[in-house]
């Protein structure tokens, strides 16, 4: 299985994370991997919900949940940020 190495910027924390994705994975199956990653590394200062969306860091730009993480073109580098 090829993963991608991202950078995930969470500004409710202020942080940023380096967060391996599974390329092969759905947005819509990593995102609450991501947010449990957070909440467990931010020991709950972050709080998972529904309503997060993964973007492109520089743009804000929302990727298609239904497409995979090698579809939207992350690769290794990628500036993330879920808000």
């Amino acid at each position: 299985m090829y993963k991608v190495l991202t950078e995930v910027y969470v500004p409710s924390v202020g942080e940023t994370f380096e967060i391996y994705l599974p390329a092969e994975s759905r947005v819509s199956e990593v995102l609450p991997l991501i947010q449990q990653a957070v909440a467990e590394l931010t020991a709950g200062a972050f709080r998972p919900n529904g309503e997060v969306v993964l973007c492109e860091r520089e743009s804000g730009m929302v990727y298609n949940i239904n497409m995979t993480v090698e579809e939207i073109g992350l690769k290794n580098g990628s500036r993330l940020m879920i808000v």
